[in-house]
């Protein structure tokens, strides 16, 4: 830690703790090493194995405490080792860590010949000292096969609801190949898992998750893209996420240099945005749940944006050719007072003070036992329901529709002498 208070004329560092390796030969850290600081002090992360083709190499997390500066600070492990399998050669970066350092993610089967790799990811507990998976694994959309090297890069973004990972082909030695494609994942709370981000339908040249080095054909054919990755956030002055920037460090074999790219990810996709129904957006069909019509998903893609509409100044709705257009939408907001019952289509003549129904249900010579429709406004749903309502001992609620249909209900409390022996469609007894 750095220990400003110290008496010294310039802040230093002072070890606070100390983790060994638990068995020999271990080469804790060689492959992965990350800290942040979470709602209860430090996390660390980093990498457990003897070598990158080993089948036993894992990942440790440790939570540790702040309020010492002296090596016998405690060092308590969460959980026990995470599983990283096949890890890939020195260069890559197969675990990340959300920036309150409760969210991991952390790449398998990276450096497999015979199996794809994976992602997992995991929330950690440290106050209970465990973690729990969020989601199963995560697989590539774009090349789930075998040997694909899918997880030689994964990045969390600050928060930890945008994951990063690529995918590059590794050779005989785990050395990185002249390959490389990005997939880009989103955390849903709605499913609690990742799924992949919904692109920006501006963006007419994505029609997926995946971000490749297009740019220049040349580079990349002779490339491998994608060598590390880091998300990072810009932020309004409230602190909120304005926009999600991908960096992504790679390197070109014919001309032996490396070369980095920037993303915005805000202008491309919906980096936030992670649903299990990706059809659903921007579909011409307002979804009213999240994570649908969030502001992460962009108002469930424009389908649920709303506008001003001339004449009714608290009236806001997604399509303005739905008001006034002589056919009523008996939906909100449209059939609200706010915007004049659908601009008068949900409102009828002979009973003006009849509001917030659907006319079409009004005289259509069924019973619709309920608040807006059996009301004195609205005519005891414009009579249909006098039969009903002169039945004093019959209280079937909303099924009073069942009463005088035409059809016996032979049972308890249609066919009884209170309801009339079911409005006289069973016979009297």
């Amino acid at each position: 830690l750095q220990d400003e208070k110290s008496s010294q004329s310039t802040p230093h560092w002072v070890k606070f703790a100390e983790i060994l390796g638990q068995n020999y030969s271990e080469y804790i850290g060689r492959y992965s090493l990350h800290l942040s600081t979470s709602k209860s002090g430090l996390v660390v992360m980093f990498s457990v194995g003897i070598d990158n083709f080993s089948e036993s190499s894992t990942h440790r997390v440790y939570a540790l405490a702040t309020t010492g500066t002296d090596s016998n600070s405690k060092a308590t492990q969460i959980g026990g080792d995470i599983p990283s399998p096949y890890m890939p050669a020195l260069g890559s970066t197969i675990a990340a860590m959300s920036g309150d350092g409760n969210r991991i993610a952390v790449a398998s089967n990276v450096n497999n010949m015979n199996e794809p790799g994976s992602v997992q990811v995991f929330y950690i507990d440290v106050e209970n000292e465990k973690y729990d998976r969020i989601g199963g694994a995560i697989i590539s959309k774009h090349n789930p096969a075998a040997d694909n090297g899918f997880g030689f890069s994964v990045a969390l973004c600050l928060d930890g609801n945008t994951l990063a990972i690529s995918s590059i082909k590794p050779d005989d030695n785990g050395n990185p190949r002249n390959t490389g494609a990005i997939e880009l994942f989103a955390y849903d709370p709605a499913s609690k898992n990742f799924h992949a981000t919904f692109p920006n339908p501006t963006q007419t040249s994505r029609n997926n998750n995946i971000i490749m080095d297009d740019e220049n054909e040349d580079r990349r054919e002779s490339s491998a893209f994608g060598l590390q990755l880091s998300l990072a956030e810009n932020e309004d002055v409230d602190g909120v996420s304005s926009s999600t920037w991908l960096s992504v460090r790679s390197y070109n074999f014919d001309t032996e240099k490396g070369y980095v790219k920037v993303y915005n990810l805000s202008e491309q996709f919906y980096p936030k945005c992670g649903i299990q129904y990706p059809f659903l957006i921007g579909n011409g069909v307002c979804d009213d749940r999240p994570p649908y019509n969030t502001e992460a998903c962009r108002s469930d893609g424009g389908d649920c944006q709303r506008n001003p509409v001339d004449g009714y100044s608290n009236c806001l709705v997604h399509d303005l050719s739905q008001i006034e257009n002589k056919v009523c939408k008996d939906e909100s907001p449209y059939n609200t007072e706010e915007c004049g019952w659908d601009g008068g289509d949900c409102l009828l003549a002979d009973y003006p003070d009849c509001k917030g129904i659907d006319p079409k249900w009004i005289s259509d010579e069924v019973c619709h036992n309920e608040e807006l429709y059996n009301t004195v406004e609205c005519g005891w749903d414009g009579g249909d329901c006098d039969f009903y309502n002169s039945l004093v001992d019959c209280d079937v609620g909303y099924y009073a529709y069942y009463i005088g249909n035409g059809d016996c209900d032979d049972e308890s409390p249609y066919n009884t002498e209170g309801c009339g022996w079911d409005g006289g469609d069973c016979p009297t007894p």
